[in-house]
């Protein structure tokens, strides 16, 4: 059979290609263990509010409602507004603001770094299975139900 090449396995091969050469010279290996990125600052949602309804659709919840948790200093010069975003009963976010607009996407963010950024720390490797039936019922985790954009 012939390979299909795509821009996806052109990329996928290239950043394999530079993990495997930044590994091979032992220095840049303490490099990756001193990594971290915050993928709040990295990833930007337009509307989150249509992505939190969309999600819930896919879920099969009820849509996303925010309700206002509480206030202080409405009529000062420095109001703070706690909003909650609820799917049903379940709260799914919290946010805060000086303005009910300013909390209320706060909270539909929230609720969406909560589903999308949680880690997930137990779960099976394939390397750790070695008796053929594990293999055979090994069943990989799930990362998420969401399509990527490309």
């Amino acid at each position: 059979k012939s390979k299909q090449t795509n821009i996806g396995t052109v990329v996928a091969g290239s950043v394999q290609a530079i993990i495997g050469v930044l590994y091979k010279d032992k220095a840049c290996i303490s490099l990756f263990d001193t990594i971290e990125v915050d993928m709040q600052d990295i990833i930007q949602i337009n509307d989150v509010k249509r992505e939190l309804h969309a999600l819930m659709r896919r879920k099969n919840k009820e849509p996303p409602i925010a309700r206002l948790k509480g206030e202080s200093g409405a009529h000062s010069g420095v109001p703070v507004f706690v909003v909650g975003v609820y799917s049903d009963v379940e709260q799914l976010g919290e946010g805060f603001g000086s303005s009910k607009a300013m909390a209320e996407f706060r909270a539909f963010k929230d609720a969406l770094v909560k589903y999308y950024l949680t880690e997930v720390k137990d779960f099976t490797l394939p390397s750790t299975i070695n008796t053929p039936e594990k293999q055979n019922s090994y069943v990989p985790t799930i990362v998420g139900d969401t399509p990527p954009k490309l």
